[in-house]
């Protein structure tokens, strides 16, 4: 199938502005490589400079207000809409749009449990027959103080403590490190189940995890490079951050997974997104993400999420071959997706995340950067939580990850002479932000 068989222009609706929708606007206007030329508009959450030079229009709103999503689409004219973060999804975006005849990608309510609920995760594994790639757990409906001691001993002291829901990256606490005694664990779980009703309780994995992505339709599927994130603030015993660097090493393996074990995570991914069909009598549309641990017992599976993973998809993006208007358009056709390739370069990348002092706990963001600043320009830079003052000539910086880097090497440079390019990089920009300053050493 050729792109002549589909529109030759479209107006997209990217839904959210972090660094995540601006790495997807940037690929969406890179390739055209079939004449499938877009017009992009963002419905956003900040006023993401990145996406300002690239859209035709942003305004920014509530996302999590659908009538008013739905008001831009039909004043832009919208052909097709990305949605880009968790919580829309999860709170049935995409069924809202498709009853007015939208075409979305992301998966639907239903589906998209796979990331809202991580009971319904785990037991959908359970059911069909994927258990064997489950840590083992316990669902905790009930604050019950002797009943929790009795999983913690059951567990041998080695758990992590999971609210059900949607947490930004940052809920999973784990024992020994940011719970230190039982009643600390005890604490944290009364607390949270004041907001949700249910608890994951897991037995701590222990090895080295990595992603993979899969791009779905419900009926064919493209799978991506592995990808490593580096979630926590600044190593061991540090917070959990939404993710503070990520690195791929491209169409490689990294060196400690075999061909097996890529076959296996294909495998699972493929599986659930099935089994989420059958479950939900619905097709999975959109972004699987995989997070999996290579153990001494083999492939275990973390979590999954419903959506392109951030930083991941920055890393993706940059190294993506592939013309990413052809593949959305061909993901709301489901004829045309058989056969279509999700191609990558054969290079290695690194990104590293820029947050304000006091991330994730107090963040403070007191501070504005002056946008006459040569480093602005930088084309490696990746726009996130920040927003444009166009009065003041300013960036005003959010309370969440605010800016990325990246770059790229061959597939024969090492990952530390890469971090270094990323380093000299964030040299240049003012030192008023924190980043993980080393993932390798030199």
């Amino acid at each position: 199938m050729t792109s002549e068989t589909l529109e030759k222009t479209a107006n997209i609706l990217i839904i959210g502005s972090g660094g995540r929708e601006y790495a997807i606007g940037l690929s969406l206007i890179k390739n055209n490589k079939g004449n499938c030329g877009a017009s992009l508009y963002c419905c956003a959450t900040n006023n993401n400079i990145g996406l300002i030079n690239i859209c035709e229009e942003i305004e920014v709103g509530d996302i999590m207000d659908f009538e008013w999503v739905y008001s831009k689409v039909k004043g832009w004219n919208i052909n097709l809409v990305f949605v880009g973060p968790e919580k829309p999804l999860a709170f049935g975006i995409v069924d809202y749009l498709q009853e007015k005849n939208i075409k979305v990608i992301g998966p639907d309510k239903k589906n998209a449990q796979i990331e809202s609920s991580k009971i319904f995760a785990r037991k959908l594994m359970n059911k069909y027959n994927l258990k064997k790639y489950s840590p083992e757990y316990y669902i905790v409906d009930n604050y019950d103080e002797n009943e929790l001691c009795y999983i913690y001993q059951k567990l041998q002291n080695k758990f992590v403590i999971k609210p059900d829901g949607l947490t930004g990256g940052k809920g999973v606490k784990i024992f020994g490190e940011h719970l230190n005694e039982y009643v600390d664990c005890n604490n944290y779980i009364f607390d949270c189940m004041k907001d949700e009703s249910r608890i994951l309780i897991e037995e701590r994995l222990e090895g080295v995890e990595f992603s993979l992505f899969t791009l779905t339709n419900g009926l064919h599927c493209l799978h991506s490079p592995i990808v490593q994130d580096y979630k926590r603030l600044n190593g061991k015993g540090t917070p959990m951050t939404g993710g503070m660097a990520t690195i791929s090493y491209g169409n490689s393996l990294p060196p400690f997974l075999t061909k097996e074990d890529y076959k296996t995570c294909v495998m699972i991914n493929e599986k659930v997104i099935g089994d989420c069909h059958i479950e939900n009598d619905s097709c999975y549309n959109g972004f699987l993400y995989g997070s999996f641990i290579k153990t001494k017992n083999g492939i275990k599976v973390i979590e999954f999420n419903c959506r392109l993973g951030d930083p991941e998809a920055i890393n993706l993006m940059e190294l993506l071959e592939t013309d990413l208007i052809y593949l959305f358009k061909c993901m709301s056709n489901m004829n045309a997706f058989n056969g279509v390739y999700w191609e990558f370069r054969d290079c290695k990348s690194l990104v590293k995340y820029l947050v304000v002092p006091g991330y994730p706990m107090k963040p403070n963001n007191d501070f504005t950067l002056d946008i006459t600043e040569d480093w602005i320009e930088n084309r490696q830079i990746r726009w996130a939580n920040v927003s444009l003052d166009i009065e003041n000539v300013a960036i005003q910086p959010g309370k969440s990850r605010c800016l990325a880097v990246i770059e790229t090497g061959t597939k024969w440079d090492t990952f530390n002479y890469i971090e270094h390019k990323v380093n000299k990089i964030i040299s240049k920009i003012p030192k008023k932000f924190f980043w993980l300053k080393k993932i390798f050493k030199f």
